[in-house]
């Protein structure tokens, strides 16, 4: 969708609820900065990467050295402590080549759980063929010994600008368009309206 149809979109839904006068006081720079703000909650709401298929990276090759490899720059990672948890284990997934098996998968924890990992008995020793993962600043990995790797993700948005729309699908724009609208309503004071705006995105997710 471009930001021309989205524009447009969101002032219809907006003048078929509220009338023509209220889009006096909503100027599309406004839809703009929003809509860039809240694709991400877009994303995360609708969970699934068919709805968002230009995103998807699968099998980005990663190399590990004494245990962590940089993350692709392009990848993607919800700023909230607790929607990365749920991001990490619905979009993304690390396999590794170990053990001469290519694609082992990797299980995925949190950094506590992570931590743990520290061998301390054979329940907490990770082995090439059970091995531990972590998404953070890096992607970590254990046993340590393992240096090749393959992440699957969701890379950044694209920001939306006059020549360059959004990522999504139709149904995935259909969300987006009520969560530009809540913000609007956020922005007139009209908390109804946006709790409406916001449970309807939620119901199309």
């Amino acid at each position: 969708m471009t930001l021309a149809e989205l524009e447009l979109r969101v002032k219809t839904q907006l003048r078929a609820e509220m009338g023509t006068p209220a889009l006096n006081n909503l100027h599309d720079d406004s839809i703009k900065q929003w809509a860039n703000e809240e694709v991400y909650n877009a994303i995360i709401l609708l969970g699934n990467p068919l709805h968002f298929p230009e995103l998807n990276v699968i099998d980005q090759s990663v190399t590990f050295s004494s245990g962590s490899a940089t993350l692709p720059s392009d990848f993607w990672f919800p700023k909230s402590e607790s929607k990365q948890q749920s991001y990490i284990k619905d979009l993304v997934s690390l396999k590794v080549t170990a053990n001469s098996v290519t694609y082992r998968r990797v299980v995925l924890l949190t950094p506590a759980e992570f931590a743990r990992q520290d061998s301390s008995n054979f329940v907490l020793t990770p082995t090439t063929i059970f091995p531990a993962g972590m998404i953070a600043d890096k992607v970590y990995i254990k046993p340590t010994s393992i240096t090749a790797g393959f992440l699957d993700y969701i890379q950044t948005h694209q920001t939306i600008s006059d020549s360059l729309g959004t990522q999504l699908d139709e149904h995935g724009d259909n969300v987006l368009v009520r969560l530009v609208m809540a913000r609007f309503y956020e922005f007139r004071e009209f908390p109804d309206l946006q709790a409406n705006a916001l449970k309807v995105a939620e119901n199309l997710a």
